[in-house]
């Protein structure tokens, strides 16, 4: 399988660096005793502001689809280039 590539702009690297804090490692990382899922995890981290995903989301005024839709591209790349 070819690894996923994504290219984007420098004002995503902060939300770039926060995603990187989920997956895998010998399992789920996430703390909750039901959790079985890195994606849900940090789906439901942006939902509840558990974490400083909606502050980056209202600092980069995108709407909720798109940036469900940019946190799930950045989660599945296996490498990310910055625009110039």
């Amino acid at each position: 399988m070819q690894p996923i590539k994504l290219k984007l702009s420098h004002k995503f690297e902060e939300v770039v660096s926060m995603v990187n804090q989920y997956g895998y490692y010998n399992g789920p990382k996430c703390d909750n005793p039901g959790c079985k899922s890195e994606l849900s995890h940090l789906i439901d981290d942006w939902q509840t502001d558990a974490t400083d995903l909606k502050v980056q989301q209202v600092d980069l005024k995108m709407s909720d689809e798109d940036f469900e839709k940019l946190l799930g591209a950045i989660y599945v790349a296996d490498v990310i280039e910055y625009e110039e």
